[in-house]
């Protein structure tokens, strides 16, 4: 009852808090509370304390055996009597377990000190390798019953007095197991599996159990009875167990042992009954320690003894933890009934609290947002304040009352600086390099401008040099003023000083540069003239006087439009209502003057305006340049430009027609771009060429342009008739002026009909000797053509004539190529069908191995070219065999060795035949070499792989495959797949494993293709 009503209690004031949840303190409170709970569940850290006294313990533990191993490894040394009452009973410890003892104790203080990040984790790990080897050793020992000698190696004769009696040298195979494991546990101290299982805590855990078990007087590797009190010694165990439970405190927060450190009630439980399991059996060991010291063999209570005395031990235990675990949670039920209830209590407060000081903190904000905005005013004022200081290009220097610098802009801090002590008045000029404005001397300290404003006299442009030992001297006006509290006191005073150096430098420039234009205008090359807006001469230079004849006096009586030629007046009157107007700043123009006592120049203008301080155009400067003979060299290149122009645009139609003969051998093509040209060219309305045909003796139509209709295609004339007829047999140009007027009967004047054609010419194409044919030229007016007209009419002539005999003889020599080229293919075909013969090949062989190596060859990518060349290769592939005698190539039985290597000549026979002939050299990588393996081992030359050319190698699958299927005289044909295993087994050795994957393609494609690929039968 009492702890429902304190709930209930909790549960109204839950309720009272939650009934003010919309006011607006409200939020203020929920967060705090969402951490806490927050907190709450997340539970707690593991304490640093616990982790730490486990190590501690690892390293009280190591110490302590380490001290017992050596206790008894000295004892046994050197006959200790110590040893004889510590150690004493029925299972002395032995000189190896001792041993054993010290090297773990020692390994774990090793890893300890790993653990602090010393680096002895190499020394440790070899440690304990020499314990497990140790510990095997002895258990090989102990399992095949013989003795391995180490206690003797370390003790010799002090063997058998170090405990009163004779030391058994043979180990208990418990006890060896115990320090396999212990060693290996150390080995593998650190290793994780992937699911975070240490295998090390597994061992050391074995090794603990054993120990335990040995406490009790149980041996499981005994084969008598289950107790056995000779297995393992009290000592012996009490230590293993103390070293394994050291080895598992080393690292208490990973693996099993994070179960233990943990702070949960998992963590609790187990530290609180795991001691019980050891000291228990501790417990019962040390009494059997007890009577055995006593003389008592306690093993004689048998089994139901020991059981009953674990029974009433155990029972013990538990019934005192239940108890203390009933006491924890009924306190732990109490303490969370109160804590809920204060918590509850706590909530009301703290909400209460927190409105009236979130209306406090309401207040306190808006005053502190008001202060933080005028802050933030006062910021932005003093920002500006320094943005618009340091921005000035002016240098400020200001002082405060007692004359110390104070304030220096970035303009003043950049030229000279702020001091890096305090200066009094009379150091400022030395220190900054002030001098009078005529640079004689520093200044006084009554004469340095803020000196003076500090006095309190107000300072205006007073010049002053500032010339630092480290930067070059610079010219100020200074201007500086004192300033006053609401009281009339001084606070200082401020000087700006404005840079007038680059002023300075510019006045002293200008007044050199008008000396200079002065010198400059009068003793100018061209003339010079500066006038008003309306054109009056103001002033004139010399030039400008020569130029018109005029004397300066004389053009200040006249205005510009008084000396301009007539007909440029109107445009010099534009030209200057423009500039007066503003929509020109300068203009440039080609005028003509009237000079004094007659006659006419030319003159560049180049006029620009000089505007007052309204904007308007004052005054008009003028520059006269006298081009009158530049004038007349101008029209001479004019005509000279006209002459060049028209002889390369004549030397680009014969270009144009070299390109058309060197790039096409089609003389149609080329005889229509050459009477394009000879059109464009001449300047004539219509040209025409006609061929001759020697033959019979006539000219007819290849090619024309300009003509308005195509009847001239019809032409056909025989030599002597027409113009165009006497032209061709007499080599000479026939020039008719006017058609209509001629006596002589114009042949093709029914061809002509409507085109209305006066002059005419022919030209006759001749090349060699020998006429081509005729250029007919035509022209709807009269024409009178100059010398190098006619020059360029019979080099254009000679171009036709060129191309057609060009062409011609590019169609004869194709011709006789064709015809030659054909003759040595049959040839070789021959002496292939004669090779067959003599060598009694299957009818068709050749030619069939031929087809499948093209295939092949163009599957593999060769070009077009080289296939040529491997069709003749392939017909001539045993070429060499016509160099072997009868009786070995035609010996129908297999042949000798010495018969092998006659046969191996044709390769080189080939080769010898071959190679000198140009035309067939190329072919030879099929003759030479297809008898060349993959892996090296054909002939004639030993090739192998990739050196034998791909021909070759593309050939060689080709003669194999039809060879196999082909009768022979002493076989008869193999069937397509025996031919196909046969091939592929020998890719890689005998043939290119590519070129067999290739075929293997080729006869996939060639099943679905009607291809001629099948032997022909013997």
């Amino acid at each position: 009852m009492h702890r429902f009503s304190k709930l209930t209690r909790g549960r109204t004031a839950r309720a009272k808090r939650n009934s003010n949840l919309a006011s607006p303190e409200a939020p203020l409170r929920r967060p705090r509370a969402r951490a806490n709970r927050q907190s709450h569940r997340a539970g707690r850290p593991r304490e640093r304390g616990l982790l730490t006294a486990f190590r501690a313990f690892s390293i009280a533990a190591a110490v302590i055996v380490f001290l017992v191993g050596l206790l008894v490894l000295l004892g046994g040394a050197f006959d200790i009597v110590v040893t004889r009452r510590l150690i004493r009973g029925q299972g002395a410890m032995t000189p190896v377990t001792a041993l054993a003892l010290i090297l773990g104790g020692l390994s774990l203080l090793l890893a300890v000190k790993e653990h602090w990040g010393s680096g002895a984790h190499r020394p440790s790990r070899a440690i304990a390798l020499v314990i497990a080897l140790l510990g095997l050793l002895e258990l090989g020992a102990g399992l095949t019953g013989r003795d391995i000698g180490i206690d003797g190696w370390l003790f010799g004769s002090r063997l058998g007095t170090a405990a009163g009696h004779p030391v058994p040298n043979r180990m208990a195979p418990s006890t060896a197991l115990t320090i396999v494991l212990i060693g290996l546990g150390l080995t593998f101290l650190d290793r994780e599996t992937a699911h975070g299982r240490r295998p090390s805590q597994y061992l050391t855990l074995t090794a603990a159990a054993i120990a335990l078990f040995a406490m009790i007087g149980a041996d499981p590797f005994s084969a008598g009875p289950s107790f056995n009190p000779m297995a393992m010694a009290l000592p012996t165990a009490l230590s293993f167990s103390l070293l394994s439970l050291g080895i598992l405190g080393i690292r208490p927060d990973r693996g099993l042992m994070a179960v233990i450190s943990s702070q949960g009630a998992g963590g609790t439980m187990a530290r609180r009954l795991l001691p019980a399991a050891v000291l228990l059996p501790a417990l019962l060991g040390g009494i059997r320690w007890a009577g055995e010291r006593a003389g008592f063999d306690i093993s004689q209570f048998g089994l139901s003894g020991l059981v009953a005395s674990h029974i009433v031990l155990f029972a013990g235990f538990i019934g005192w933890n239940a108890s203390l675990l009933h006491h924890l949670d009924s306190d732990r039920l109490r303490t969370e009934d109160e804590l809920r209830l204060a918590h509850d209590e706590l909530e009301v407060r703290v909400w209460e609290r927190t409105a009236e000081l979130a209306r406090a903190n309401g207040a306190l904000l808006s005053e502190i947002a008001a202060r933080k905005r005028a802050d933030a005013a006062l910021v932005r004022e003093q920002e500006f304040q320094r943005a618009v200081l340091n921005n000035l290009s002016d240098r400020i220097v200001a002082c405060d009352a007692e004359g110390v610098l104070s304030l220096f802009n970035r303009a003043s801090e950049e030229s000279h600086g702020q001091p890096a002590e305090r200066l009094t008045a009379e150091r400022w000029a030395a220190h900054y390099g002030l001098f009078l404005a005529d640079k004689s001397r520093l200044l006084e300290r009554e004469e340095i401008p803020l000196y003076r404003a500090w006095r309190g006299e107000t300072v205006r442009d007073a010049e002053i040099v500032l010339s630092p030992t480290d930067e070059t001297t610079r010219t100020f006006l200074a201007s500086g003023q004192p300033f006053f509290d609401a009281h009339g006191t001084i606070l200082g005073a401020v000087v700006v000083m404005c840079d007038i150096t680059e002023r300075k430098r510019a006045d002293a420039t200008l007044r050199e540069s008008e000396e200079r234009f002065r010198s400059v205008f009068e003793h100018a090359a061209i003339g010079m003239a500066l006038m008003t807006a309306t054109g009056r001469y103001l002033r004139v230079n010399r030039a400008f006087s020569e130029i018109t004849g005029y004397a300066e006096q004389e053009l200040q009586a006249l205005d510009l439009f008084a000396i301009t030629h007539p007909d440029d007046r109107e445009e010099s009157l534009r030209s200057l209502q423009s500039i007066r107007e503003g929509a020109a700043n300068r203009f440039v123009a080609v005028r003509r003057f009237l000079r004094k006592g007659g006659g006419v120049v030319w003159v560049q203008n180049s006029v620009s305006f000089v505007k007052d301080g309204q904007g308007r155009t004052a005054n008009i400067i003028a520059l006269c340049e006298d081009i009158t003979e530049r004038k007349r060299a101008e029209q001479e290149i004019r005509l000279l430009n006209a002459q060049l122009e028209l002889r390369l645009s004549r030397l680009n139609a014969l270009r144009r027609i070299d390109l058309a003969i060197t790039a096409s051998h089609d003389l149609g093509e080329i005889l229509t771009t050459l009477v394009e040209q000879v059109t464009s060219q001449l300047r004539v309305d219509a040209a025409a060429i006609l061929l001759l045909d020697s033959h019979v003796e006539t000219l007819g139509y290849v090619a024309a342009s300009g003509f308005a209709s195509d009847r001239i295609t019809g032409t056909s004339l025989r030599r002597g008739e027409g113009y165009a007829g006497h032209a061709a047999p007499g080599h000479h140009l026939v020039n008719v002026p006017d058609l209509r007027q001629s006596s002589h009967e114009f042949v093709l004047t029914p061809l002509l009909e409507g085109e209305g054609f006066v002059a005419y010419y022919a030209v006759p194409l001749v090349a060699n000797g020998l006429v081509k044919g005729v250029l007919e030229v035509f022209h709807r007016a009269p024409l009178a053509p100059d010398s190098e007209w006619l020059g360029f009419l019979e080099a254009l002539a000679a171009q036709a004539a060129i191309a057609i005999d060009g062409a011609t003889l590019f169609d004869d020599l194709q011709r006789t190529h064709n015809e030659l080229t054909l003759a040595y293919d049959a040839t070789i075909e021959g002496w292939s069908r004669a090779m067959d013969l003599r060598d009694k090949e299957t009818e068709g062989h050749t030619r069939r191995v031929t087809v499948m190596a093209l295939r092949l060859a163009r599957l593999m990518g060769m070009s077009e070219a080289d296939l040529v060349h491997l069709r003749r290769g392939a017909l001539l592939h045993d070429i060499g065999k016509m160099g072997i005698p009868d009786e070995v190539l035609l010996k129908p039985g297999p042949l000798t060795d010495e018969e092998w290597q006659v046969m191996r000549r044709h390769p080189g026979y080939a080769h010898e035949w071959l190679a000198p002939i140009p035309y067939l050299a190329p072919a030879l990588d099929i003759p030479y070499a297809h008898h060349e393996k993959w892996d090296g081992s054909g002939y004639p030359r030993g090739l192998k792989g990739e050196q034998i050319p791909l021909a070759a190698r593309v050939f060689a699958v080709a003669d194999i495959w039809d060879a196999l299927r082909s009768d022979r005289p002493y076989r008869a044909g193999w069937p397509e797949e025996r031919v196909l295993e046969h091939i592929q087994s020998l890719s890689g050795t005998h043939l290119d494993p590519a070129v067999v994957d290739a075929f293997l393609e080729v006869l996939a494609s060639s099943r679905t293709e009607a291809v001629d690929v099948a032997p022909n039968p013997a």
